[in-house]
């Protein structure tokens, strides 16, 4: 029986290997050495191969160098048909997957399917299929249909046909969802399905595929692809039983445009004499001997020229048969002899390659089983793991969910103890403000006696002044008494002045001492939020209380430079902001994260009531700029600046990052956005005006004013 076009044979993949060669042709002319750096050393070898190898030899080669030296080694030895090919195609595929070149695995890959298969190596082949398969579906997914492709293949290269269908068929379905497939490529995947159905006579399938590689082929200009679409079509109509006049005009018409363009090169003459066999069967079909017989010469010549013994036996059957209905007998039957002389011979080369399939497919499918029990194994051992793992998490699910109690409970006590350390704490206040009240009212006490002792002593006085009007003859005795008088006044004036000054000493010192117990008593508290956040699991409570424990300590820092300072009714801001800008600094700036942090403060003067308000705007505005201005980026700059304005409380703060900005929303504080709504509140209460705008090329600026 005659072999047709692209029965399977280990020829199966010279479509998909015309794919590789052209893509790859442009990587081998960049890598190949030329000759003037292949022959720099005189005691280097002389062939080209054996350069390649000494260059692997050599251990100053870098990996990258090396990667395309084995490269361009595999595919001559690949080309040459030598098995070493397959060894160097090893070594490149481990150097690539080490060095994470995915592309160079998946060509290294490929080739090695191809050059297997050439060597007849099916085992092989089906085994770097696989390879490659799972590579690709773990690191170069574009790639995973070309390896369903090359499985569906090699398996009908081993006359299992459906297995191929399988494969392709997931080729396909992978393919439709890959980006960036070429024409070239979805054209060959559609003939290689074409030519499976031919295999096993599925005629609507070979017609329906064949009909869909057509437009991608012709788009690429590719006339071999186009001849092989034409020769399956004209097969299917020759083959479609029963005949009619419609498929014999269909099965010529594809078949003389086959000859047609397999005739133009030389290359093509096995396709053309297997077209001009099927014509010469179509003119008989028709009754036409003598196109018969022109059809089946033309096979015969194409048949000598390449040394095709199948198809020139084939050729010779065909003759016999044009020359037997055109009456010649004795044509006839020499050119029968000669057909059976040759089949004859065949014949014993057909059973060994027949036997050497059967082999083939023996190991092939061993292969299989083995590859099915590792798969089932690997399963087996995944889903233990994961019912270890899965184990192994509720026990430790439960263990946290026990601390967790634990710490639960723990956390109960300690907000009960610091609750009621706060309610000690505040009742404490409350007795330090009711003695500050009291001192207030014995002070003002005193105020009301001296004035009522002066305004007696102005009385005496006019009393004196009359009785030395009256008594002014008396002379001596009036001005010793009014001696006298007066410097009783004198020294009761200076009585109550000194009365006066003790007085304010003493409300200075009772102020000073309240400055100096609220802001121990607030750092008290600081204390106690720290102590706290210290035995928190949750970083977002350490974090709420952390917040917290800035804000007292900047209310502290108030208090601590009004005891300290000699006027207790003001603060000044430039010393107060140096000490707050310190303590931020040193908790938050990190090695890890190092912010650089400068100041240019004036010498602002503000009320002690407006002081405490301020600090916490400033801690807010900085710890707002430490936390979120550089959170993107390994570290920053940060800038703050106080000057006075024309107005006699009047002053300007700036804060300016290089972070990463603000967000489209600004400064619009989110409702549950503590820190922002407390910056709004204390904005108000110091009658000032907030704005935040870009500062270039990053970061932000917030300016503070009260004009």
């Amino acid at each position: 029986m005659r072999i047709t076009l692209v029965m399977p044979s280990p020829k199966y993949l010279l479509l998909v290997l015309c794919v590789w060669v052209s893509a790859s042709t442009s990587v081998f002319s960049q890598t190949r050495p030329s000759a003037s750096s292949r022959g720099r050393a005189a005691d280097q070898p002389k062939t080209y191969q054996d350069s390649l190898r000494w260059m692997l030899k050599r251990r100053d080669v870098a990996p990258q160098e090396r990667l395309k030296v084995l490269h361009e080694l595999g595919y001559l030895l690949g080309q040459a048909g030598n098995s070493e090919a397959l060894r160097v195609g090893d070594q490149a595929v481990a150097l690539a997957l080490k060095l994470k070149e995915w592309e160079q695995a998946y060509q290294f890959l490929f080739n090695q399917v191809l050059f297997s298969e050439r060597m007849g190596d099916y085992v092989s082949t089906l085994k770097y299929a696989q390879q490659g398969l799972e590579f690709c579906q773990s690191y170069y997914p574009t790639g995973t249909w070309a390896f369903y492709q090359l499985m569906g293949v090699a398996t009908a290269d081993t006359k299992d046909f459906s297995g191929g269908l399988a494969y392709m068929r997931k080729a396909l379905a992978t393919q439709k969802a890959t980006k960036g497939v070429t024409p070239r490529e979805k054209g060959t995947l559609r003939v290689n399905i074409a030519n499976t159905f031919l295999s096993v006579r599925q005629y609507d399938s070979v017609l329906f595929y064949a009909r869909r590689a057509l437009p991608y082929l012709q788009q690429i200009n590719d006339e071999r692809g186009v001849g092989y679409i034409h020769q399956f079509q004209g097969e299917v109509y020759h083959k479609i039983r029963p005949q009619t006049a419609a498929t014999l005009d269909s099965a010529t018409f594809h078949l003389r445009r086959a000859l047609a363009i397999f005739r133009t090169k030389e290359d093509y003459a096995s396709f053309a004499a297997s077209a001009a066999l099927t014509l010469a069967d179509q003119y008989r079909l028709h009754g036409k001997p003598v196109e018969s017989e022109k059809m089946a010469d033309l096979a015969l010549q194409l048949a000598n020229q390449k040394n095709l013994r199948q198809y020139k036996a084939d050729a010779l059957a065909s003759l016999a048969w044009a020359y037997a209905d055109q009456g010649n007998a004795m044509g006839a039957y020499e050119y029968d002899a000669q057909a059976k002389n040759l089949r004859d011979s065949l014949f014993n080369s057909e059973k060994s390659e027949a036997l050497a399939q059967l082999q083939v497919k023996y190991d092939v499918q061993q292969q299989r089983q083995q590859l099915t029990l590792l798969q089932q194994q690997n399963r087996i051992a995944q889903q233990q793991k994961r019912v270890a793992l899965e184990q192994n998490r509720v026990a430790e699910a439960q263990t946290q969910a026990e601390r967790a109690r634990v710490q639960l409970l723990t956390q109960k006590n300690h907000a009960a103890e610091a609750r009621a350390q706060v309610q000690r704490t505040s009742l404490e206040l409350l007795a330090e403000q009711n003695r500050v009240a009291a001192a207030q009212t014995q002070t003002q006490k005193a105020r009301l006696q001296l004035l009522t002792q002066q305004d007696e002593e102005q009385e005496a006085g006019r009393r004196t002044l009359t009785i030395w009007l009256c008594v002014l003859g008396l002379g001596l005795l009036a001005g010793g008494l009014l001696y006298w008088r007066l410097r009783r006044q004198s020294a009761l004036l200076a009585q109550a002045n000194e009365v006066n000054r003790a007085s304010a000493a003493e409300k200075e010192v009772l102020l000073q001492e309240i400055h100096h117990r609220v802001k121990n008593n607030l750092q008290l508290v600081s204390s106690l939020l720290g102590w706290q956040s210290s035995s928190l699991p949750e970083p977002a409570l350490v974090a709420v209380l952390a917040g917290s424990q800035a804000r007292i300590q900047s209310m502290a820092m108030v208090h601590e430079f009004l005891y300290r300072a000699d006027n207790l009714s003001q603060v000044r801001l430039d010393s107060y902001l140096a000490e707050l800008l310190k303590s931020l600094h040193e908790s938050f700036s990190t090695p890890q994260r190092p912010i650089q942090v400068s100041a240019e403060l004036e010498a602002v003067v503000m009320e002690a009531k407006d002081a405490s308000a301020f600090g916490l705007l400033v801690n807010e505005l900085v710890t707002n700029a430490y936390k979120h201005a550089f959170s993107e980026q390994d570290g920053g700059e940060l800038h703050i600046s106080l000057a006075k304005v024309n107005c006699p409380d009047g002053f300007k703060l700036q804060v300016i990052d290089n972070g990463k900005g603000l967000p489209a929303t600004g400064i619009e504080a989110k409702p549950k956005s503590l820190g922002m709504n407390l910056v709004k509140t204390l904005v108000k209460q110091l009658r000032a005006t907030i704005t935040a705008t870009p500062h270039h090329p990053t970061g932000t600026c917030i300016e503070v004013t009260r004009a």
